[in-house]
Order: structure tokens, then C-alpha cells, then sequence
């Protein structure tokens, strides 16, 4: 239900901001003929890989001494996609094409602090502690007063400490256009997108852990997933507004009809400004908002193991989300395919 209204808000700012259509135009009353859908597409289980990174000084190099929460989250897509035709400007080689893209990502990261940064190829990072909250400059600016009542007042943990994190969720619609190249069974777009977001961020402490990682670390449980029961709640933030951004696709082409396509897709989403209500940039305390996400039309979980506290224990990950949601390739019945019918 809450996606439906994000959906409907979107629409009425495209409503307001194209040119009115008449009624009878298309098939959709008083809405713009260039976005209604030539189509519906069905992918099964699909995947968006989300990066998600709140920071002082930008994502890409952070100077030593700047703070940053950088996650990387895997979520299901909605299996029904919004398709368009493309309309082809030179011979059968070259098309524009409108396209549209939602879905809702969640993920959380640890607070770290950069203490020495070389060069762009790696860094010294120390995630902040609770024990700092009246030493340190930066959380001594971050947080309230009443955040840091509520923190002296816990009691201290025997075999550690506790962490902060910032949890966000992202919820999106976008519509775009784009200029592709069709080479038969391979296909390739890239265009730009106005996006509207109803995102919200938590400040959370957490027990911390050290994890060690054998193979890709995306479905590792963070800190705060692993200690789900001692999470503690300081601040929650909501924003909403719009973005804007590019878009690059690729398509593999099985079969191409009047009526039917079947393909195998993965795109990826940048967004270059993203605001809130107020036109303003996304900020939480002094940290500004960089999402980024692809998607693929299968699941991508092959497998890892960690380890807890040097506890000499490895464990398996279950590749599930921080929701529960299973993301094995085996529970991937259509293998990656999406099926498209055009019903214009």
C-alpha cells in the first residue's frame, strides 16, 4: 500500500509538469500518451543490488579524518515490469526508448572513521564506538544531547563495545528516456531519468563484532543483523522528493515478435542529484545521501562463509536479506528470463 501511494504521488507530478492530453488520446484518461506502457513484462525472481552511502566528503575517496556509512544490500523486485516499445530512428539499428524502473531497497552500515587513506586504492577505516561520544569531534557534533544521556546511561557490555549505524530505506519510481543500439540478439541503452524517493534513514547503536569473510561479503550479516535483540533506536529521519540520474542496459534477445519478446536483462541506475521536498540536498547531520543501484532479472547468491570473534567457527551464509528474502539462484524458476507481451 505504501508503494502504491509513492506511485501515484509520482504520477501526479508528471501530470502536472508534461502537457495536458484529452481524454480519448490514449488508453489511459488525462495521462501523457509518451508514458503510457506498450507492455508488461514478467522476470520471476529478480534482483536489485543496492549501494547506499551517506558521507561527509563523497563516496568515491574519502580524505583520513572524514566519516562515512557505506552498504551494499540485495532485494527482490517487483516480478511485473513496465515495457515500452522502441522507435527506431536509423534503419533497424538505432531506437529511442521511453523506460521505467521501481522497487525498494533496505540496508544498514556501520559509522567508520577514515584514519589514514594512502592513495585511491585502499584505506585505514575504524568504526566509531560508543565510548567516544564526548571525545570525539565528530559525534560530539552528531549527536543531540539527549542521544548521548540515553547512551551514558546503558549499562557497559563486558566482551565489547557498541557501534553506530545508519539504516536506510529506499523507495523509488523513475521514468526515463534512452538512445540503444540493436545488434539482433544484443541490445544496449543508455539514457537519463527523473526519479521521485520516500526514503528514511536510523541512527542505531549496536553491539560491535569482528567478522571475518570467505567470498563475496553481500549477503554477510552486518553487526546489527547479527544482534537483531540488541539494537537500540536513537533517531529516525524521512525524506521525500525527487532525483535525477542515468541509466545504462544491456539485453540479451531470444526471441523478438509483434506481440511477444523474451530476453535476459541487467541495468545500472546512477543518480547524480538527489533532493528532498525542499529542493534541498539529502542530509542527515552533516552526512549527504549517494544511492546507487543495478538490477538483473535473476538472483545472484553464490555463497560465502564468515567467521564471529575469531571464534574459529565458519559459518554459511543463508542468502537472505535483511528481510528474510531468499536470493539462491536455485530459487530462480525462470533462469534469469523475462517474458514481455505487447498489447499495443
Amino acid at each position: 500500500m505504501s508503494m502504491l501511494k509513492y506511485v501515484l504521488a509520482f504520477f501526479a507530478f508528471i501530470l502536472v509538469t508534461l502537457a495536458s492530453v484529452s481524454a480519448d488520446e490514449g488508453y489511459i484518461p488525462y495521462f501523457p500518451d509518451a508514458l503510457e506502457p506498450a507492455g508488461l513484462g514478467f522476470r520471476g525472481p529478480s534482483s536489485i543490488r543496492s549501494t547506499t552511502c551517506w558521507t561527509e566528503t563523497g563516496c568515491d575517496a574519502q580524505p583520513a579524518g572524514s566519516s562515512f556509512s557505506e552498504a551494499w544490500s540485495h532485494a527482490r523486485t517487483s516480478p511485473g515490469t513496465l515495457e515500452y516499445r522502441k522507435n527506431y530512428f536509423f534503419k533497424k539499428l538505432i531506437y529511442t526508448q521511453v523506460f521505467a524502473d521501481f522497487g525498494q531497497t533496505l540496508s544498514n552500515a556501520a559509522i567508520f572513521k577514515i584514519l589514514y587513506s594512502p592513495d585511491s586504492t585502499g584505506s585505514l577505516q575504524n568504526w566509531y564506538p560508543d565510548l567516544w561520544i564526548n571525545s570525539e569531534p565528530f559525534l560530539m557534533n552528531f549527536l543531540t544531547s539527549e542521544e548521548k544521556s540515553i547512551i551514558s546511561s546503558l549499562p557497559s557490555i563486558e566482551d565489547g563495545y557498541r557501534i553506530f549505524d545508519l539504516e536506510t530505506e529506499f523507495n523509488f519510481i523513475l521514468f526515463g528516456m534512452g538512445i540503444g543500439l540493436d545488434l539482433w540478439f544484443l541490445e544496449f541503452s543508455a539514457g537519463a531519468f527523473l526519479m521521485y524517493h520516500d526514503s528514511s534513514v536510523t541512527l542505531r547503536l549496536c553491539k560491535s563484532q569482528d567478522i571475518l569473510i570467505k567470498g563475496n561479503a553481500d549477503f554477510v550479516p552486518t553487526m546489527c543483523n547479527q544482534n537483531p535483540d540488541d539494537i537500540i533506536n536513537l533517531n529516525e529521519q524521512h525524506y521525500s522528493g525527487f532525483g535525477i540520474g542515468q541509466k545504462t542496459e544491456l539485453s540479451f534477445v531470444f526471441l523478438q515478435t509483434d506481440n511477444w519478446r523474451i530476453t535476459m536483462d541487467s541495468s545500472s541506475s546512477q543518480i547524480n542529484r538527489i533532493w528532498d521536498s525542499s529542493f534541498k540536498k539529502v542530509n542527515y547531520r552533516g552526512l549527504d545521501f549517494y544511492p546507487d543501484f543495478t538490477s538483473t532479472s535473476t538472483l545472484n547468491c553464490v555463497g560465502a562463509q564468515y567467521m564471529k570473534n575469531n571464534d574459529g567457527e565458519w559459518h554459511d551464509v543463508d542468502c537472505k536479506n535483511a528481510k528474510g528474502e531468499d536470493h539462491r539462484k536455485s530459487t530462480d524458476y525462470t533462469y534469469g528470463l523475462k517474458i514481455t507481451y505487447y498489447f499495443r
